[in-house]
């Protein structure tokens, strides 16, 4: 008798586990605001991270932050930033990053908590505060590239819920799809090659 409740409480707590980790290990999409700061050329950045699923603020991430230039890649030195937590603002992060010059950037977030994945986003730098004003990927900045996301979900996003699936992007025969296509950000890729309907 007590083997057998010892054995159904281990699957129990067994059981748990994989649900657990699903939660934790959700991919993190992040919405991006800067403001210039009395220092030239250095940005206060804020950073709310979600789960792209669920959309729940998420605690506990740890991710660094790259910028470039994709006008010109690989030709400036940005000092990468690890933000922090801000107190009693679950999922919010800040930090300071110190560009070369104005324009549009390519902020790149790597994650290694709560998984290993990358968010770029693209913001245009200039004197008055950088806001995406909806949550996702690269989908809005000063400059208002919405339009550009606003034209891949129409193309391939059929039920219109803001993500693109394998059956949908079967479809339009664009099959696999490399992280850099476009519709890619707005893909699941579960395993984390960077390739999704493989």
């Amino acid at each position: 008798m007590t083997r057998s409740i010892r054995y159904s409480l281990s699957a129990g707590l067994l059981a748990l586990v994989p649900a657990i980790a699903l939660a934790a290990g959700e991919r993190p999409m992040v919405k991006v605001g800067c403001a210039p700061t009395d220092e030239k050329l250095v940005f206060h950045c804020m950073f709310e991270v979600m789960g792209r699923k669920s959309h729940e603020p998420i605690e506990g991430a740890a991710f660094k932050v790259n910028a470039d230039m994709p006008t010109m890649p690989l030709a400036h030195n940005v000092r990468p930033i690890r933000p922090e937590p801000v107190d009693g603002k679950p999922g919010s992060y800040e930090g300071r990053i110190e560009l070369e010059m104005l324009g549009e950037w390519a902020i790149k977030m790597t994650f290694d908590k709560p998984v290993r994945d990358i968010v770029i986003e693209k913001l245009t730098f200039g004197d008055e505060p950088v806001d995406h004003s909806r949550m996702g990927h690269g989908e809005k900045t000063k400059t208002d590239h919405s339009s550009d996301a606003e034209r891949v979900l129409e193309r391939y996003d059929a039920n219109g819920d803001g993500r693109i699936t394998c059956r949908e992007a079967r479809r339009h025969r664009i099959t696999p799809v490399e992280r850099s296509h476009p519709a890619y950000q707005y893909m699941d890729d579960r395993d984390g090659d960077g390739v999704v309907c493989e």
